[in-house]
C-alpha cells in the first residue's frame, strides 16, 4: 500500500465508488478468514470443554487449555474484525478498533511462540529425563504461562502505538483509489524508522524460536526413534538403573494407574527384593512414569540381573507408548512455524523493497493479502491436530456426538 499516488498520473478516487473492483481482490483472504473464524471458534471451543470438564489435571492439559484460549480469543476478535477490514477495503475509518486488534494480534502471537518454547522444554524433559520431569508440578505450567504473557507484551506493546488508520492509494486495473485502512497510523507511515526496528526485532526473535523448536524437537524425535527401535538401555543401563535404585526413591506426583510390578512372593520369603511400578500417566496419555521403591538386597550378584529384566520391562511399555501428546504437540509446533513463514517473508519483502507492493499485478495482490493473514492457521490447527493424534480425545468427541 502507498500513502500517495504512485505515480500513474491518474487522479486518485474514492474507495467508496470502487468497492466492487476492491472486492475483486480483497474477496479471497476475506473468505480465508471467515473459513478460519468459523473453525477456530468451534474447534477451540470443544478442546476447551474437553480438556477443562473431562481431562485430568495434568501439565499436558495446562498447556492446552492455555493455547485454546488465546486461539479461540482471536477467533473470537481477531478475526471477525480483520474479515470486517478486508469486506471494506480502504474505507474502514475506525482509529481506536484499529489499535486494539493490531495489539492484541502481536501479544497473541508472541505469547503462543513462547509458550510452544516451554512445551518443547517440558517435552525433552519427558524424553531425556521422565523422572526429572515428574518433579515439575503444575506450577511450571502457571510460571510458564505467567513468563509468557509477560514476554509476550514486553515484545508487542509498540504495535498498539504504531498501528491506527491511515490515508493509503492502491493502483487497481490502472485505476489510482484512495481511502483509509487499517494500516500504521498517518505519523508513523511518513517516518517509518521506529516501526521498521519494532518488526526487525519481531522478526528476529521469531526466527530464534523457530531455530530452538527446531533444535528440541529434533532431539525429542531421536530419543523416540532410539525408544522405538528398543535402544532406549543401552548396554550400561543395567549399571545405571542399578545406582538409581540404590540410591533414589522416586513417589508418584499424581494418580497412577499401575502396569507391571516386579516381584515375587519366593524372593520376598528369602529376600528383599527389586520392586517397580510401571505406570501410565495420563498427563501425556501413554507417556512413561516410572515409580521406583528400592529395599537394599541381601544379594548384590542378583541385583543386576533384576535391574536388567527391569530394563527390558520399561523398555517394552516405551516401545509400546503412543508418545500421542507429545507427537500433537510437535505437530502444533511444526504448524506454528509453517502458519507465520508465509507472514514473516511477505512483511520482510515489503520492508526490504518499498515498490514491492506497488509492483504487483492482480494475481500478486491476491496472494499477497491471503499470506499476510497466513497467521491465523495457528488458530486452527490445534483441535484437528488432537482429533488425528490423540485417541482418547477421539474417544471424548465421538461419546459428545453421538450422546446429542
Amino acid at each position: 500500500m502507498d500513502s500517495e499516488s504512485n505515480g500513474t498520473g491518474n487522479k486518485p478516487v474514492s474507495a467508496a465508488d470502487f468497492h466492487g473492483e476492491l472486492l475483486e481482490i480483497y474477496a479471497w483472504p476475506f473468505a480465508l478468514v471467515i473459513v478460519f473464524c468459523a473453525l477456530g471458534v468451534v474447534g477451540n471451543s470443544v478442546v476447551l470443554y474437553i480438556y477443562i470438564s473431562k481431562w485430568k489435571n495434568t501439565k499436558t492439559r495446562g498447556f492446552i487449555i492455555a493455547l485454546a484460549s488465546l486461539n479461540l480469543l482471536n477467533s473470537l476478535f481477531n478475526m471477525p474484525v480483520e474479515a470486517y477490514i478486508l469486506y471494506n477495503p480502504l474505507t474502514f475509518d475506525v482509529h481506536w478498533l484499529c489499535k486494539v486488534t493490531r495489539g492484541l494480534t502481536f501479544i497473541i502471537n508472541n505469547v503462543c511462540g513462547s509458550l510452544v518454547v516451554a512445551i518443547a522444554i517440558d517435552r525433552m524433559l519427558l524424553v531425556y529425563k521422565p523422572l526429572k520431569r515428574n518433579v515439575l508440578t503444575m506450577r511450571y505450567v502457571r510460571w510458564s504461562c505467567l513468563i509468557s504473557f509477560l514476554v509476550g507484551v514486553a515484545t508487542s506493546w509498540p504495535g498498539c502505538l504504531f498501528y491506527g488508520t491511515a490515508t493509503v492509494t492502491e493502483n487497481i486495473n490502472g485505476i489510482n483509489i484512495t481511502g483509509k485502512t487499517c494500516f500504521l497510523s498517518e505519523d508513523f507511515m511518513r517516518n517509518p524508522k521506529w516501526p521498521k526496528i519494532f518488526n526487525v526485532i519481531l522478526f528476529s526473535l521469531m526466527v530464534t524460536v523457530f531455530i530452538i523448536l527446531i533444535i528440541l524437537y529434533s532431539l525429542v524425535l531421536k530419543k523416540l526413534c532410539q525408544i522405538r527401535n528398543g535402544n532406549s538401555f543401552g548396554k550400561t543401563s543395567r549399571f545405571s538403573l542399578k545406582s538409581v535404585l540404590k540410591s533414589i526413591t522416586f513417589q508418584r506426583i499424581t494418580s497412577l494407574r499401575t502396569i507391571s510390578t516386579i516381584s515375587s512372593t519366593n524372593e520376598e520369603s528369602s529376600s528383599d527384593s527389586c520392586v517397580t511400578d510401571v505406570t501410565n500417566d495420563t498427563d501425556v496419555t501413554n507417556d512413561v512414569t516410572v515409580a521406583i521403591a528400592m529395599k537394599k538386597s541381601r544379594s548384590d550378584s542378583m541385583m543386576p540381573k533384576r535391574c536388567e529384566r527391569l530394563g527390558r520391562q520399561v523398555s517394552g511399555f516405551n516401545k509400546r507408548a503412543s508418545h500421542s501428546h507429545t507427537i500433537a504437540m510437535l505437530l502444533i509446533t511444526v504448524g506454528f512455524i509453517l502458519s507465520f513463514l508465509p507472514y514473516l517473508v511477505i512483511v520482510s519483502l515489503r520492508y526490504v523493497d518499498p515498490m514491492f507492493y506497488s509492483n504487483l499485478g492482480r494475481s500478486g495482490l491476491i496472494l499477497y493479502h491471503v499470506f499476510l493473514r497466513s497467521y491465523f492457521l495457528n488458530s486452527v490447527i490445534s483441535p484437528v491436530v488432537y482429533s488425528f493424534v490423540s485417541r482418547e480425545f477421539r474417544t471424548i468427541l465421538k461419546r459428545m456426538v453421538c450422546s446429542r
